[in-house]
């Protein structure tokens, strides 16, 4: 068994504190799980089965300061938004999603935010579904952003706006 900090990130459960390993019977089987907190969500658990590579790999470690100002000097263009029926880029971005890649759920955000403004200037708007998959990616990255910041959640695209314009200066 791996070290396992106390605060992870867990798929798309954000930011998890690790409270405890339990044995559980789910069906037949009776194994040993992970005990997992949600921070945004306290009464939740998560169980994560020992054991199980897959699931313990998506149990990541959280950025530190360094990595995510790193991350937001170099953000990449989001692939799925050059994908024009509606259907198929739900479908991707519920992938970027899920799949909680750091500077995909970025891409995903910068290219939706550029998209909107866009599109306003054009007197049209945005489609709900990318909307929700921006605020979605926007929730897991504030999450875990505004723990390592040490700062409430809707205070972090300010704060690293704040600190972007710094390292220009």
């Amino acid at each position: 068994m791996r070290p396992i900090p106390s605060l992870v990130r867990y798929r798309t459960s954000g930011v998890c504190e690790i409270v405890g390993i339990e044995e559980k019977k789910f069906g037949t089987a009776t194994q040993q799980y992970y005990v997992l907190k949600p921070l945004r969500s306290p009464t939740s658990t998560v169980f994560v089965p020992i054991g199980n590579e897959q699931l313990e790999g998506a149990m990541q470690p959280l950025l530190t300061r360094e990595q995510i100002f790193a991350l937001m000097r170099n953000i990449p263009v989001c692939a799925a938004l050059a994908e024009e029926n509606p259907r198929v880029r739900k479908e991707r971005f519920a992938a970027i999603i899920s799949g909680g890649e750091h500077r995909q759920l970025l891409a995903l955000i910068c290219g939706v935010r550029q998209q909107r403004e866009q599109l306003q200037q054009e007197g049209k708007k945005l489609r709900v579904a990318d909307d929700a998959a921006m605020k979605r990616a926007e929730a897991l990255l504030n999450d875990e952003f505004s723990v390592v910041l040490d700062i409430p959640p809707n205070q972090v695209e300010a704060y690293i706006r704040q600190q972007q314009n710094a390292e220009k200066r």
